[in-house]
């Protein structure tokens, strides 16, 4: 495949996932007190916890990974002259693990402040 071709496709994965990191570390943690009455009618909990439960601190943490990932992608995809940081790709499930962990580390964490299991 044409690698101009192949860094076109990374591109398109990349920006989502880069535009959902900034999002969630700066729109998803918006918070509007007016919202909060129109969430008690629904029966939903008020609070800053407005996007799936999460607490801020996780939205901080899955808007950061999510940038890593796009980064990365954007970065595997592009051309092998450019000098970009990699990690190498037989090292990469080291990347994913730790992301993953971090993701799960956050939301277990809001699980038991929330007292739940």
């Amino acid at each position: 495949m044409n690698s101009s071709v192949l860094f076109s496709l990374g591109l398109v994965g990349a920006v989502p996932l880069v535009l959902g990191g900034l999002w969630m570390l700066r729109g998803g943690r918006a918070f509007d007190p007016g919202q909060a009455s129109k969430r008690q009618d629904l029966g939903m909990e008020p609070g800053p916890h407005v996007l799936w439960g999460m607490s801020q601190a996780s939205k901080t943490v899955v808007g950061l990974c999510l940038l890593i990932v796009g980064y990365h992608v954007a970065a595997y995809t592009a051309p092998a002259s450019w000098d970009l940081l990699r990690v190498p790709l037989d090292r990469a499930w080291i990347l994913a693990l730790g992301l993953a962990a971090a993701v799960g580390v956050s939301l277990g964490t809001d699980g038991l402040e929330r007292g739940e299991k």
